[in-house]
């Protein structure tokens, strides 16, 4: 919604503006993640490095409704999933292979 109407107010593009943030967000997002051993590090700080991209554009396009209701949305599913989230790090860490064995 942001990429086409600032590519209207300006007269460009609507798929240039969203690739532009796409790419850059992508490349910090990528570097987000860590694969260690046999797990993976940071998916939800790579979601989140997204979320808030779309957030800032929402509010540097004067859209404060859109950008407020999506940091509410964001908000309420991380808090909602967090005891999913700590339940599936309990269980990774039970099958884990003790240090020394492989």
């Amino acid at each position: 919604m942001m990429s086409v109407e600032l590519s209207h107010a300006t007269g460009g593009d609507p798929t240039r503006v969203a690739s532009q943030v796409v790419t850059g967000v992508g490349f910090l997002g990528g570097g987000a993640i860590l694969r260690t051993g046999g797990s993976v590090k940071g998916l939800t700080t790579a979601a989140i490095i997204w979320i808030n991209a779309a957030i800032g554009m929402a509010a540097g396009g004067g859209r404060y409704r859109i950008a407020i209701l999506g940091t509410l949305a964001t908000l309420i599913v991380l808090q909602g999933l967090l005891p999913v989230e700590r339940r599936m790090d309990r269980r990774h860490d039970r099958r884990e292979l003790p240090s020394g064995s492989e």
